[in-house]
């Protein structure tokens, strides 16, 4: 259960023929446990057991999705999200409702090294050192509910490639491909650089 405080004003419409729901939701300044979101919007389609998602904008962060929902778990037939200029990725997978488990095939991602300053954790690391270029990636991620420790677990295995990299103008380009792994509580490994 989140917290909202805000204002949100939205519309709800039932075509009768086709027996879908369209909806959209915009709100400004609002406060979700205690963060901040300045701008959010989401506007999409319910059709039986079928959610679309034109677009859901979370301040930087947009989403795109098309989703079933089945007995215990959601289809994700397609989930797209764009942050900023940083962060484009397309994936696919199911949602286990009764587990808290997710289990994700990334089919395309690409992050821009330019544009990392975008993320609070590492913008002083970003401004500092002005990385450039273009980190390709695909993979499989696997997130699941900890009930015990009250906080969601990520295990990821990717291939990835860079293309045009560079840190403080030194050249790091490798255009190899670069197999890993990240887990929330090991770190990440990377292989054959």
């Amino acid at each position: 259960h989140y917290k909202l405080f805000g204002e949100l004003e939205g519309k709800i419409y039932l075509d009768e023929t086709t027996r879908t729901y369209h909806f959209a939701v915009v709100g400004d300044d609002l406060i979700v446990d205690k963060r901040n979101i300045n701008k959010f919007l989401i506007s999409g389609k319910r059709e039986k057991d079928r959610w679309a998602i034109d677009s859901m904008k979370i301040d930087k962060l947009s989403v795109t999705a098309d989703l079933e929902e089945q007995p215990d778990l959601w289809k994700i037939h397609f989930l797209g999200m764009q942050y900023g200029k940083s962060l484009v990725m397309g994936m696919e997978g199911e949602y286990d409702v009764v587990d808290h488990n997710a289990k994700i095939k990334v089919t395309s991602c690409e992050m821009n090294a330019a544009h990392l300053d975008e993320y609070k954790m590492i913008q002083a690391w970003a401004r500092r050192w002005q990385p450039k270029g273009v980190v390709r990636a695909t993979g499989e991620l696997e997130c699941a509910y900890d009930k015990e420790e009250g906080s969601w677990g990520v295990e990821a295995s990717f291939d990835s490639s860079c293309h045009d990299i560079a840190i403080h103008d030194i050249v790091v380009n490798t255009d190899r491909v670069c197999r890993g792994r990240f887990s929330s509580k090991k770190g990440v490994a990377i292989h054959d650089v």
